[in-house]
């Protein structure tokens, strides 16, 4: 998650400002709107990496691995679990 916020850092912004917000995606031909959670970006970030995170949020950038998964679908089927900051330190 410091890395995370190391890149969003080095443009003035952390992850609070991308919380809550929603993104949408194609999703095998359906569109899909997800909301950013924080157990969601840890997911896409498990995905594409901290800076695959990072060029979502502050460039809109939706990547895929290798087989076509949207970073986003990662963001979706992961995202609304509790975690904080805090498990992380």
């Amino acid at each position: 998650m410091r890395r995370i916020n190391d890149a969003l850092g080095a443009q003035g912004q952390s992850l609070n400002n991308y919380l809550g917000q929603q993104k949408t995606y194609n999703d095998r031909g359906v569109p899909k709107t997800v909301t950013l959670t924080l157990s969601g970006i840890l997911a896409g970030a498990h995905l594409r990496g901290p800076f695959g995170v990072a060029n979502l949020l502050l460039k809109n950038e939706v990547s895929q691995d290798e087989f076509g998964t949207s970073i986003l679908r990662y963001v979706e089927e992961y995202g609304g679990y509790n975690v904080s900051p805090v498990d992380f330190s």
